[in-house]
């Protein structure tokens, strides 16, 4: 497909941590009228994806030496 070496262009270009909707407001950019999901599915196809940021969640951890109050 056409398409796949301009979104690996680009996805290369931004130091390979645009996801599919920056690579697809990208392509727009130079000119390539594309779909964001088409851009997904062919990242995907090339084995490409983008950086997730932020803080992983963490939870409440459970103490194991703490007295269960619901026991019977």
């Amino acid at each position: 497909m056409a398409l796949k070496p301009e979104i690996a262009s680009a996805f290369l270009e931004n130091f390979e941590v645009y996801g599919g909707r920056k690579v697809r407001r990208q392509m727009v950019r130079e000119g390539f009228n594309v779909a964001r999901c088409t851009v997904e599915r062919l990242m995907q196809a090339l084995g490409l994806q983008g950086v997730i940021g932020g803080k992983p969640v963490r939870t409440t951890m459970q103490d194991k030496a703490a007295h269960a109050r619901w026991t019977m």
